[in-house]
């Protein structure tokens, strides 16, 4: 049985989905997926993979290329893009470098974000705007689209959900900028 482990578990085959997520893995969270033959031989590759005895096998030479080193400058987020952009980039850069952004002349590391269904600006608001701040998260104007954020950590302080940051920040007419 060949197992590989490749990049985001985020819009592959949904039979594939379901079942990562039968044994634990998260469809949204998750960066590590396994492919291979586990769909097609059914429950025995499931519990060979909890077991772990499934054999591990060489990644096919054929089709590699080279991934640059990750430069920490592509870590600032430019609120002009397009908020599913922002989101692939929030999950793509956790836990290293982390997405940024600036806050009141300070750094903002986003831990946790999502793009949300909301109504076309058209405009009426500059990208990087706060539109609103709830209990639910910080929306904040995109591009194109809104990006809720979820978890978000200023500066030398630790991680906190977007509920608990509220309570010690107000973002009234707040204005997120590239970090």
């Amino acid at each position: 049985m060949a197992l590989y482990a490749i990049g985001d578990i985020q819009g592959c085959d949904t039979a594939l989905g379901a079942l990562l997520e039968a044994i634990g893995f998260s469809a949204d969270r998750d960066r590590l997926w396994f492919v291979g033959d586990i769909v097609n031989r059914g429950p025995e590759s499931l519990q060979a993979l909890r077991s772990g005895s499934l054999p591990e096998v060489a990644q096919p030479l054929d089709g590699i290329t080279y991934a640059a080193k990750i430069d920490k400058a592509e870590a600032s987020i430019h609120w002009g893009r397009h908020a599913e952009e922002i989101s692939r980039q929030v999950r793509a850069f956790c836990p290293w470098p982390m997405a940024e952004t600036c806050f009141a002349g300070k750094q903002l590391r986003i831990w946790e974000a999502e793009p949300i269904e909301a109504p076309e600006m058209g405009g009426l608001m500059p990208p990087g705007s706060v539109l609103t701040a709830t209990h639910e998260g910080i929306d904040v104007v995109c591009g194109t689209g809104v990006l809720r954020i979820l978890k978000l950590q200023l500066a030398g302080r630790k991680p906190l959900p977007a509920e608990e940051f509220l309570r010690g920040q107000r973002l009234d007419g707040t204005r997120f900028a590239a970090a």
